[in-house]
């Protein structure tokens, strides 16, 4: 991941991760503890040389889906564009200082 932040909106807590260089990614899965599920994720794709020019503002995927393996899995039909953003919408009740910040984001081809 070449950024992760998190980002509390409207009293709800968004973990926000980007990624740079994924012409070879096939897929994302995200890990977390099972406290930390999250309600939905976003996945955005961006084919801008700097991923700073990227406009997120058109999100390609959403789901409330998770797996019992705690675990979020996205596939994608075609190799995406040279950025992808994704973002978990982290439960409402977990306080900010309080939610595991122990994510990782795992890339497969």
């Amino acid at each position: 991941a070449t950024a992760a932040s998190t980002v509390n909106a409207d009293g709800v807590h968004y973990l926000q991760i980007t990624l740079a260089s994924v012409q070879n990614i096939w897929g994302i899965r995200a890990v977390f503890e099972p406290s930390s599920f999250p309600r939905g994720y976003t996945v955005g794709v961006c084919a801008e040389a700097n991923v700073t020019d990227c406009d997120w503002s058109s999100l390609t995927a959403y789901t409330t889906d998770v797996n019992r393996d705690s675990t979020l899995v996205a596939k994608f039909a075609v190799r995406p564009a040279l950025h992808l953003m994704f973002t978990l919408r982290l439960p409402a009740e977990l306080a900010e200082d309080t939610f595991s910040t122990e994510y990782r984001l795992e890339s497969f081809e």
